[in-house]
């Protein structure tokens, strides 16, 4: 699961989708890496301002509800570093970022409405 993780925080939109399309690797997976106090690649590209990492991840289904083990949302993370002026990228991609999570999460809640309505449980 490291290479996901690496790539998701690296950029590499290339390997990520090769990682998540052909080999299928989950993309709601935990690094194992206690040193990344087991982060999803989700987190990892939050964390980063990688929305092209983002929109790979929301392709393959990766939950936006996720929470990190210190109980931060996705919004979180991305807000924290606004908040706090550290940008991997740039405050405008961090600002993209964000936009696009919340508006994920929104379309993920909708199927969930719909899944729960004719009987069917998501995860």
């Amino acid at each position: 699961m490291r290479a996901l993780h690496h790539a998701a925080a690296d950029g590499d939109v290339k390997k990520v989708r090769h990682l998540l399309r052909v080999l299928e690797v989950n993309p709601d997976a935990r690094d194992t890496n206690t040193e990344t106090h087991r982060q999803t690649a989700s987190e990892r590209a939050a964390a980063k301002g990688r929305l092209s990492i983002l929109k790979e991840l929301s392709r393959a289904d990766a939950d936006f509800f996720i929470m990190s083990r210190s109980g931060m949302t996705l919004e979180d993370i991305v807000r924290k570093h606004l908040r706090d002026g550290e940008f991997a990228t740039s405050r405008k991609e961090y600002e993209k970022c964000l936009k696009f999570i919340i508006e994920t999460k929104e379309e993920q809640a909708k199927l969930r409405g719909r899944l729960r309505m004719i009987g069917i449980r998501n995860g």
